[in-house]
This record gives structure tokens, sequence and C-alpha cells, in this order.
């Protein structure tokens, strides 16, 4: 993973955090993807973003740090939002049918305007 950013974005006035990846998401970067989201889960948010449109590979291990994500984030009522448009990393989460519970969306703007 090259690099990941957080920034706010929210509509009517609710403002959560976004946070952006670019690079693979596999065993070399699962550690800092994870860390980076369990960081802003601990912020008082009802809802965090985590935008993977920059992410144009992900194998087993990237997809069990999304679970672990999710988990964590249900643990802390906060609810985990994923964007994912690449591909590659939609058909890992739709032929594992991990999209079956996770809240994924398409784009960033429909993730942040759905409150």
């Amino acid at each position: 993973m090259d690099w990941a950013t957080a920034d706010l974005h929210g509509v009517s006035g609710d403002v959560f955090p976004v946070i952006s990846f670019v690079g693979d998401l596999d065993i070399e970067s699962s550690e800092v993807f994870r860390g980076a989201v369990l960081a802003l889960l601990g912020e008082s948010t009802p809802v965090v973003v985590v935008n993977l449109d920059g992410v144009p590979f992900m194998d087993s291990t990237g997809l069990s740090v999304l679970i672990t994500c999710h988990k964590a984030a249900v643990a802390k009522g906060v609810e985990c939002r994923f964007v994912i448009s690449v591909p590659k990393v939609a058909r890992v989460v739709e032929t594992t049918r991990v999209n079956t519970f996770l809240s994924i969306y398409p784009t960033n703007e429909s993730a942040i305007s759905v409150i």
C-alpha cells in the first residue's frame, strides 16, 4: 500500500471520516490498512467510509481485514461503509459473498450521501 489518506465528508450537517487507500491490499499492507481503519473507529462517529477505489488487487488477507474491520465497527456501534468499484476487487467480495453483510457502495458520493 503506497499511502492512506483520511478526510471528513458529509451531507445534511452530518460529517464523518472517509479514508482512501492506494495500492494492493494483501499480506504486506494488511496491518497498515487495519490500523488506519481501527484508529478511525475509535473516533466518535456513527459512520466511517473506507474508499478502496485505489486498490487494484486484494487477496484473501485483504478480504480478512475487511471482515475484521466490519466486526470491530459493529462492536463499537459504527457503520463501516466500503467503496469498491474496481472490478477485480469487487469480484473477490462478490465471489466470497462477503458483500451480503458488508455495506458496499459503488462510489464515494453514494456512500456519503446515505444517512
